[in-house]
């Protein structure tokens, strides 16, 4: 059974956006940095930061997705057992 596909919402396209650019300048700036330019260098760890800052808030998001999944499950039923004649 084929889903309709829907694009991604605009908030998703804009942080993967953001995170390519922060990839590539981070790329450029270990080229400019290895002279160890004082703004250069600045610039480098504040786009650490950054990622870093991603990475955290990714980990948070899918650590509640699990949590909601988990809630999601109702209760297993309470079992039965049968009576013992003797």
């Amino acid at each position: 059974m084929s889903r309709p596909s829907a694009p991604p919402p605009a908030s998703t396209l804009v942080v993967l956006s953001a995170d390519l650019l922060a990839t590539r300048a981070g790329e450029l700036l270990e080229q400019v940095a290895f002279g160890s330019w004082p703004p250069a260098l600045k610039l480098r760890d504040a786009l650490q930061c950054y990622s870093e800052v991603r990475l955290g808030t990714t980990m948070a998001e899918q650590a509640t997705m699990v949590l909601e999944h988990c809630n999601d499950h109702s209760p297993a039923p309470e079992t039965q057992r049968s009576e013992v004649r003797t």
